[in-house]
């Protein structure tokens, strides 16, 4: 795909040359395609600028720069051309024998630079789509289909900061299933990839559609729970700790009882940042996990 853009960018100036030799052998006067003209030195002014921005999306910017002064680039040339067609046109019309090859050659070339042009802007396109489509992956745990660490860091900040606004608390659980390394230990990772997909399942059809979840690593994740006190906040993981017990041999893939140890803070006056609020729920997962597992603290 960059090869092919390298390809186009290089062919644009080339034949906008051409056209400014073709014009160069009729007898116009230069007014009559100044403006055109100067349209397309203003368009092959403009590649390496596109080119920068093509450099940016491809070590992964966002690719809005380049969306945008590929469609510039588009509608100067589509006007330039357009012009110039005109012109064309009207001075065969007076010069019809002299004028045909010049004018079929002309539009010959009009023709072969929308064509790269709308293969340039389709390319862009599906770059942009590509672009997404990567974003959404960096996003997402691969083996579960939730999202991952970055994917909850998305939203921390903004979460919290909401939260300081509106006065509604914001809760966080973090949990980490009891005993998983001795599922890896005694049936193999394939097994316990099975054991993290089911409780990925159930975890998800336990909160709400509001709730933000993320597996953070290993075999722990999160839940933020936005505009939620800790009353409904417990509500929440008690569910998912009740869920997760009653897991079959079935939906686990390996004959295992699984249980989960929870974490749950919800933010106050005291919690001057999200990391704050994180740390106080990290510690109610540790004190969960040493006090028996299978258990939910509150701090």
């Amino acid at each position: 795909m960059i090869e092919r853009f390298d390809n186009l960018l290089w062919r644009i100036p080339q034949h906008i040359e051409g056209v400014n030799f073709g014009l160069s052998k009729i007898r116009f006067r230069p007014t009559d395609f100044a403006a055109s003209l100067n349209r397309l030195q203003g368009v092959a002014e403009r590649l390496p600028d596109l080119r920068q921005a093509l450099d940016k999306m491809v070590t992964g910017g966002p690719p809005d720069d380049l969306l945008q002064q590929g469609f510039a680039i588009e509608n100067d040339l589509a006007q330039a051309y357009s012009r110039l067609s005109d012109l064309l046109h009207s001075e065969a019309a007076k010069q019809r024998v002299a004028m045909d090859r010049l004018a079929i050659g002309i539009a010959l070339l009009i023709l072969v630079i929308l064509l790269l042009v709308g293969g340039l802007m389709l390319a862009l396109i599906r770059l942009h789509y590509q672009h997404k489509k990567v974003l959404k992956l960096s996003l997402m745990d691969e083996l579960t289909g939730l999202g991952n660490r970055r994917y909850m860091l998305n939203f921390t900040n903004f979460l919290f900061e909401q939260s300081q606004h509106s006065g509604l608390p914001l809760s966080v659980a973090l949990l980490d299933l009891d005993h998983f390394k001795r599922v890896n230990d005694n049936y193999g990772h394939p097994a316990g990839d099975q054991v993290l997909r089911a409780f990925a399942d159930a975890l998800i059809n336990e909160v709400r559609k509001a709730d933000v979840v993320a597996r953070i690593g290993g075999e722990e994740f999160c839940v933020l729970m936005p505009d939620t006190e800790a009353k409904g906040a417990l509500e929440v993981v008690e569910r998912i700790r009740l869920r997760v017990s009653a897991l079959s041999h079935q939906e686990l893939g390996v004959p295992v009882a699984v249980t989960v140890s929870l974490g749950l803070a919800s933010s106050d006056n005291h919690d001057t940042t999200f990391e704050h609020l994180y740390a106080r729920a990290d510690q109610a997962l540790y004190e969960a996990k040493t006090n028996g597992r299978n258990r939910v603290v509150v701090v």
